[in-house]
């Protein structure tokens, strides 16, 4: 998220490709078990959003981050999205703009 927060959800249209679906499942070529990837809801196609609820935060004030605008009394997050497929190919992209936000 740019905020030193990791969260491992993806926002797209995806759809897992799991033989069955359940959560008390085992994961398929890995240890453990299927968890979220196994419910109902992660099998379906379609966009999955998620969310950050961004903070002003000290350590992250514009003024520190390199390139972030010249905010005073700000923090400023450089999100970025990466996807890593089966084959462990990934994607990273950086969102465009930045996220800045006010103290007061």
């Amino acid at each position: 998220w740019g905020d030193s927060g990791v969260y491992t959800s993806n926002t797209g249209k995806y759809k897992n490709s799991l033989p069955r679906c359940d959560v008390d499942l085992p994961m398929p070529g890995l240890d453990g078990l299927q968890g979220f990837g196994g419910r109902e809801q992660a099998c379906r196609q379609g966009y999955k959003i998620s969310y950050n609820d961004y903070q002003y935060d000290p350590s992250y004030a514009c003024g520190l981050v390199p390139g972030a605008p010249p905010e005073p009394n700000a923090s400023c997050y450089k999100p970025k999205v990466k996807v890593v497929d089966w084959w462990n190919q990934q994607t990273i992209e950086e969102y465009e703009d930045w996220v800045v936000i006010y103290r007061d």
